[in-house]
């Protein structure tokens, strides 16, 4: 395994045991088994070995097919689509909320966020499953795909924040009312 991926790979186990503030370079260099000045060098430092992870996370997530076959009607798609994200997120969460932290607390980190990732990324996998739906005359013909595709990630990741992270519900409850929530977008796209 090349450095840098070494970096990555210990920076996420790094960051998610400690925190990203208590987290230090010589840690992460100490793991990855390199001299810690080869963060600077690949990375600019520990705020852009953060994003490099974050632009690494994303690359990945969205060349991992879903781990559910494509379902028959809009609703049980999106919901599938729901629960599987869900669940990556809450595997995750550790460095979820690390990233949150982020975002809430550091205006300079947001913006360097902003300018390198983009908010809300398409999914291949599902624009093609939504597409043949829409194509069976499941969706309306002239709904865009990437806007449901952006609107079914922000029900998702706000509802997960809202719901399971602060107000404590149990990720069976947190399921059902996500499942009620895409029931009710899915039924006007039609």
């Amino acid at each position: 395994m090349a450095s840098e991926e070494r970096l990555l790979s210990a920076a996420k186990e790094i960051f998610s045991k400690l925190g990203f503030h208590a987290a230090t370079t010589r840690a992460i260099a100490q793991k990855a088994k390199v001299n810690e000045a080869l963060i600077a060098r690949y990375f600019d430092g520990k705020f852009g070995l953060l994003l490099a992870l974050l632009q690494q996370e994303a690359k990945q997530g969205h060349q991992e097919p879903p781990s559910y076959p494509p379902q028959d009607s809009v609703e049980k798609e999106l919901t599938e689509y729901a629960f599987f994200h869900f669940h990556k997120i809450v595997r995750e969460s550790d460095l979820f909320k690390i990233i949150l932290s982020q975002f809430l607390t550091d205006p300079k980190f947001l913006k360097r966020f902003r300018e390198s990732i983009p908010l809300v990324t398409q999914d291949v996998f599902l624009r093609d499953r939504l597409r043949f739906l829409q194509e069976k005359g499941k969706i309306n013909a002239n709904a865009s795909l990437e806007d449901i595709i952006a609107d079914v990630k922000i029900i998702n990741i706000g509802h997960l924040l809202f719901t399971h992270l602060i107000k404590g519900d149990s990720e069976e409850e947190t399921l059902k009312q996500l499942q009620r929530l895409i029931r009710v977008y899915a039924g006007n796209l039609g």
